[in-house]
């Protein structure tokens, strides 16, 4: 018998979408069960619109289901060590969308969390379980490119100054450097 491993959203946010209920869809072994808003209007919008059997009331409130064993943390990065945290206190797993924390500080209480109680978490930088990835490394490795002395890496996108928008507003932990701006900064160990 396959297990199933039941995911709970924080966040009625787009990148669940493409992050979570695509790759997803038509896996067995994956279930949504339910999704959290600030507004549970909006969660149960959401649900609607996506498939999703359930709206919790609150962020605590899907955290404390039964029915969720993975937490989805999309929500904006002023939100991700807060919900994280208590998320593995409850004894979830949580993916965690990046970028993973504001701060060193808000990072290290995150890990010395998932370290005392048990669950996985992990930052949602989908790239490094792509199976391009793990063949650019393994070239590096074997030394096919030669010696490296070096790299560069561009991350280029257009952000509209909208309402709302996370990515402009520094409380919510956007900036150029925090969502998008930490592909190309990320440190690669081979």
């Amino acid at each position: 018998m396959t297990q199933v491993f039941r995911i709970g959203l924080l966040g009625a946010s787009k990148i669940a979408q493409t992050a979570i209920l695509a790759p997803l869809r038509g896996d067995a072994r994956f279930v949504v069960t339910a999704v959290a808003a600030r507004d549970p209007t909006r969660a149960c919008a959401y649900a609607n619109d996506h498939g999703i059997a359930s709206a919790a009331e609150s962020y605590e409130s899907l955290i404390a289901r039964d029915d969720v064993d993975i937490v989805y943390n999309g929500l904006p990065p002023a939100g991700h060590a807060q919900w994280s945290i208590a998320a593995l206190k409850a004894g979830k797993a949580v993916l965690c969308e990046k970028p993973f924390a504001r701060n060193a500080g808000e990072a290290e209480a995150m890990v010395d969390a998932a370290r005392a109680t048990g669950p996985p978490l992990l930052e949602a930088f989908h790239y490094r379980f792509h199976a391009v990835m793990r063949r650019a490394e393994d070239l590096v490795r074997h030394g096919a490119l030669g010696a490296l002395s070096g790299g560069a890496g561009e991350f280029n996108i257009s952000v509209p100054r909208t309402p709302g928008e996370l990515r402009w507003s520094r409380d919510l932990g956007g900036g150029a450097m925090m969502d998008l701006g930490c592909y190309p900064c990320t440190r690669c160990a081979l």
